[in-house]
């Protein structure tokens, strides 16, 4: 096995975002002849520190005209994309100069995220004044607090970390202990170990970018400096340092702690809570844990323990907001946090604390010793939300993050809502700061945590702490609205909004769209309709309260249906539709239903006016017209119905044309297996 070459030929470049303009990370093809390929590392943006092995990609990929040399510890090799021209491949310094000559054209007349994230990148202060004003309306237009969010974010924070830098300051932690807000005419600076001369160097700095950057920076009379302060760790103690009270139905049975933490949980009862707080010393934490319909219970336990280090958990069947959720959030004493994680029906070996588990991990259990414990005081408020998302590698850390998001605001969380962002023990790269990253702007985060949760299982999980509290004036419908219109433009979206309907736009697609919070608010369709539209159609409708027969009915007429957390899906650049249909028929529990049957059946129909077609070895000769005619009918489940899994091809929905019982020219029943693409349904035919 050969090592990683010290020089390495660039003769390619990844297109990760897909897009015609936009950077390409360049692939390297090392001097050994070992056919492997490469992408290089850089200790900073300049300098490439080693080459890494990885997998040719499969897609999305080209080659460069004029490869490219690069080496350890010179130059790093930089690689860009523009619209019908060959992509160039070339040093830093020279990237560097052809960027800023270009900067200011009409190729990025509609890019202005992405020449602000170029003059960041490349350090190209002329351009920077007019450019990051124009990134900061691009952001307006999903409102105010979402720019200035962004502002503070991505253009004070790094000015202010390079003005302590260049002062002598190079602490690594910077950017995750530098904080900046600006309210009522008062900019605040928060510094973890703060010290004098550090103090006096950030209001120098951040009154000299507010100077420059005039047009984007409010003017403030004062610029306060404090110091950021951190938890400190819960000393270790050899008695359970956490008591859990199970409240009305969850104490129909006796639980032993130890099944998900051995001898660090003590589970009690809430009928037996005033005996034990006699017989022992009150833990370090005590968790009221209950059902959410059992909050009256909860708001009692929560007055009898509020003297104590204590918090309520909840845990709701229901993936939104609930009539209950106010009254409970004014009359219960304590903190609370709600989940969606319940499962129908507890064993032993099924406990109610296995629904917690990445809460109590969040609380320093089992990695107490190794990292710092995260407290009640660090909760992003007096009463959160905890969503949990499988990390996937076939899955692109946007579309996990669009995905979280989505489950938050259809949970009640607030766009701008503070957030907390833990993630499990993972083989892959992405830093619990990239997770960060994606939820900015649309919720502020808070310090990242200090280490991974510890993973249980095969699976890893990125977990999410956020701020559902209910007293902001904002109506749920206005915070939906702007949640939704924010969590498309995390996918590449330009969106307008007025009263009634969202303006979707991206280079090639423009369309509407509407949120329907209630099944009569569906609006009605055309009779005349021939054929679904299927993505074709100018109106969205995004559903609030998905019911999956809606969501299925609905996409076999004149509009394209999908969820909040369909928006995962929709990138600009991909045919978005066909993932989002496949996830809705992929339901298993439901899957015979009468809707997904006509969806399948549509579908197909839609495979074949495509020639999507791939007839098996039995094929047949028949009239595909016939077929068409069997399948799109309103009651075709007269004569289609889905096949029972189980056979020798289990790649798809299996359906069977009983159209002997009404032609006489069809002399076997046709077969065919559906599958559903990332560019469109497909069909195996038997017949």
């Amino acid at each position: 096995m050969t090592d990683a070459p010290n020089t390495a030929k660039a003769v390619g470049g990844f297109n990760l975002t897909a897009q015609p303009l936009g950077f390409l990370q360049p692939l390297f093809a090392g001097d050994y002849g070992d056919n492997k390929t490469y992408i290089q590392r850089l200790d900073d943006l300049t300098t490439i520190s080693c080459f890494d092995a990885v997998a040719w990609p499969e897609r999305d990929t080209v080659v460069f005209d004029d490869p490219a040399f690069g080496t350890v510890n010179e130059e790093s090799l930089w690689s860009f994309a523009f619209p019908n021209e060959r992509p160039l491949v070339l040093p830093w310094t020279k990237f560097r100069e052809f960027i800023a000559e270009r900067i200011e054209t009409s190729a990025f007349a509609d890019h202005p995220l992405l020449q602000f994230d170029l003059v960041q990148t490349l350090d190209l202060n002329e351009s920077k004044p007019a450019i990051f004003s124009r990134a900061f309306r691009a952001y307006s237009r999903a409102g105010e607090d979402v720019a200035e969010r962004w502002r503070d974010r991505a253009i004070a924070e790094p000015e202010l970390i390079h003005a302590l830098r260049a002062a002598g300051i190079h602490s690594p932690d910077l950017k995750r202990s530098l904080r900046t807000s600006i309210e009522g005419g008062v900019a605040r600076i928060e510094l973890s170990n703060l010290e004098p001369a550090a103090a006096a160097l950030l209001e120098k700095a951040y009154r000299a970018i507010a100077q420059r950057y005039e047009q984007i920076f409010p003017k403030v009379q004062t610029v306060e400096i404090l110091p950021r302060r951190r938890s400190e760790s819960l000393p270790i103690r050899e008695d359970k340092p956490i008591t859990i009270i199970l409240i009305g139905k969850l104490g129909g049975g006796e639980f032993d702690g130890s099944a998900v933490y051995d001898r660090e949980i003590d589970v009690i009862r809430a009928d037996h809570l005033s005996s034990h707080l006699r017989r022992r010393k009150p833990s370090s934490l005590l968790i009221a844990l209950g059902r959410q319909t059992d909050w009256p219970q909860i708001v009692d336990v929560g007055h009898s323990i509020k003297h104590l280090r204590s918090l309520a958990v909840i845990l709701s069947a229901a993936n939104e907001p609930m009539a209950s959720d106010g009254d409970l959030q004014l009359e219960i004493a304590i903190p609370s946090i709600l989940t969606f994680a319940l499962a129908p029906k507890f064993t032993r070996k099924a406990t109610p604390l296995k629904s917690i588990r990445p809460l109590l991990d969040i609380f320093s259990l089992s990695s107490r010793r190794s990292r710092t414990s995260f407290e009640i005081e660090r909760m992003p408020a007096r009463h959160c939300l905890l969503l949990r998302e499988e990390i996937r590698h076939d899955i692109d850390a946007n579309e996990i993050g669009c995905r979280l998001a989505a489950r938050a605001i259809r949970g009640g969380v607030r766009p701008g809502a503070r957030i907390e962002v833990f993630a499990d023990e993972s083989p892959t790269k992405t830093k619990v700061d990239d997770w960060e990253s994606i939820f900015e702007p649309i919720f502020l985060t808070s310090y990242p945590s200090e280490g991974p949760l510890p993973k249980h299982g095969a699976q890893s999980y990125l977990t999410l702490l956020a701020d559902r509290s209910f007293s902001k004036p904002i109506s749920q419908a206005e915070a939906l609205r702007e949640g939704i219109a924010e969590l498309l433009m995390m996918r590449g979206w330009r969106v307008k909004r007025d009263e009634k309907h969202l303006d979707i736009s991206a280079e090639s697609r423009e369309f509407s769209a509407i949120i329907v919070e209630r099944r009569e608010d569906i609006p009605a369709e055309g009779r005349a309709l021939q054929r679904p539209s299927f993505g074709r159609s100018h109106l969205l409708v995004i559903h609030v309260s998905p019911n999956r027969e809606a969501l299925l009915i609905g996409n076999r007429g004149q509009y394209s249906h999908i969820t909040i957390e369909d928006i995962s899906l929709m990138r600009p650049d991909s045919q978005w539709l066909w993932p989002v249909l496949r996830r809705q028929l992929d339901s298993r529990p439901a899957k015979a239903s009468l809707a997904a049957l006509r969806l399948a059946s549509s579908l197909a129909v839609e495979a074949i006016s495509m020639e999507r077609i791939v007839y098996s070895a039995n094929h047949r000769d028949g009239s595909l017209d016939q077929l068409v005619s069997l399948l799109e009918a309103d009651d075709c489940e007269r004569f289609v119905s889905f096949i029972p899994k189980g056979s020798d091809r289990d790649e798809g929905l299996r359906l069977l044309v009983r159209g002997r019982e009404l032609s006489t020219t069809i002399a076997v029943d046709p077969e065919l297996i559906l599958s559903i693409e990332d560019d469109g349904p497909a069909i195996v035919l038997d017949w």
